[in-house]
């Protein structure tokens, strides 16, 4: 048997709540608010994000970012990303002239 598996066999349900949030560091403090304190008591945070649950969200963001016109992109881009465009793909990046350059 790997390690992996008996690791997560001798893990309670809080430990494994814990580590399945991408959000939640080893002591349950959370990265997007801090009054959502995850206890063993009360695993029911509104903002519990497993790994493809994030992922899931991301694809969701960059379509609906690719889906708006070239303007409103370049003007998130260079509000919000310091003109970067991280919702674009290595290929859509090289085509629009975006890619880095080091």
């Amino acid at each position: 048997m790997s390690e992996t598996v008996e690791t997560r066999e001798n893990m309670t349900g809080w430990e494994e709540y814990i580590g399945s949030c991408v959000l939640l560091d080893k002591y349950g403090n959370c990265a997007v608010e801090e009054k959502y304190k995850c206890t063993p008591k009360d695993m029911t945070c509104p903002f519990h994000l497993t790994a493809g649950e994030k992922a899931a969200s991301d694809a969701r963001w960059k379509e609906r970012m690719n889906a708006l016109p070239a303007v409103e992109q370049q003007a998130y881009a260079d509000t919000y990303y310091g003109g970067r465009m991280p919702w674009k793909d290595e290929s859509e990046k090289d085509a629009c002239g975006e890619a880095d350059e080091n």
